[in-house]
């Protein structure tokens, strides 16, 4: 019997199942009908997206060991108009022809309008052995090739209308610099250090660059908070070379600012969240510093020392 599924009630099954690990996992013994146990053999991401529509949610569709079998069997939507829900094909290395896809995942949030960036939960993907459940960010104009499919919820409709024509063209994100990565939403202790030749505070996750830093003279101010594993808010990184200054900003529009009017764009090395803590922003003009904290005693004593309070730049969890 078929049921007519929302995209809510598919990212919640999704979801549930984050953590699985392993070939020998229920969604590859459901397909095949017996135990898994070498990943090289089967790979399982399209077998989990079939399971959680097939199996739990009775979507009126034919299971698949194939990303392109799973996704092929909805309609194809442009890039402009994903939603949460939307299954998302990928292939590593660029290729546009998608009837054989890599990878298969389902979005569960989009700003692919915005920064470029896209959440998914996939199968057969993470660093357990054998491929996990996980949440991953991927990014819409990077090296591999993306295409989203609407899979058949509700009652059937046909593929949207090509959006009319802006006024305006869309701002063109920041380019990504070719020696950092674009993204890191592992999460972990975001760490703090201070430049006392340049004036300038720095907030980084990478333990590789905290270790570079104070080869090079940087003073390690402890850990200023924790950034969430699979964040939701991309937090962008820029750097002034006039002033030497390092900037950390939520708000697109600021970075896109910032970028043309000369800082460099250096990526997002970690993620915010949606609501918990509150990490403040502030500026001394006398030495053109910005600083982050999350500490409220800290926060109080920067503006009793004439430091600009700049409110909340974004937030972490608890």
């Amino acid at each position: 019997m078929t049921t007519m599924a929302t995209a809510e009630e598919y990212l919640d099954r999704a979801a549930s199942y984050i953590g699985i690990s392993g070939t020998d996992n229920i969604f590859n013994t459901w397909y095949w009908g017996y135990p898994c146990y070498d990943p090289n053999v089967y790979p399982w991401c399209a077998a989990f997206q079939s399971y959680v529509a097939v199996h739990d949610l009775g979507m009126p569709i034919s299971p698949s060991a194939s990303a392109a079998g799973v996704a092929w069997q909805g309609y194809r939507v442009a890039d402009e108009d994903v939603q949460p829900g939307d299954w998302v094909l990928f292939n590593w290395d660029g290729r546009q022809d998608f009837s054989w896809a890599d990878h298969i995942g389902v979005v569960e949030w989009s700003d692919i309008n915005g920064s470029g960036y896209f959440g998914t939960i996939e199968g057969n993907t993470g660093y357990a052995y054998g491929g996990e459940v996980a949440r991953c960010t991927r990014y819409n104009w990077g090296s591999y090739g993306t295409a989203f499919f609407r899979p058949p919820y509700g009652e059937p409709t046909p593929p949207p209308e090509p959006p009319a024509p802006e006024p305006e063209p869309e701002p063109t994100p920041p380019p990504r610099r070719k020696d950092m990565r674009p993204v890191n939403n592992q999460g972990g202790s975001v760490h703090r250090l201070y430049n006392p030749s340049a004036n300038d505070h720095l907030l980084t996750v990478d333990e590789n660059e905290k270790r570079e830093l104070q080869e090079a003279g940087w003073e390690y101010e402890g850990v200023a908070f924790e950034a969430p594993r699979g964040g939701v808010i991309p937090i962008y990184r820029l750097y002034d070379p006039a002033s030497g200054d390092h900037l950390f900003s939520a708000n697109y529009e600021e970075a896109q600012t910032c970028w043309d009017s000369g800082w460099e764009y250096e990526g997002v090395p970690f993620f915010g969240s949606d609501d918990g803590v509150d990490v403040y922003r502030f500026y001394n003009a006398y030495s053109n510093d910005h600083f982050f904290t999350a500490n409220e005693e800290e926060k109080d004593g920067l503006i009793e020392a004439g430091w600009s309070f700049e409110g909340v730049a974004f937030k972490v969890p608890r």
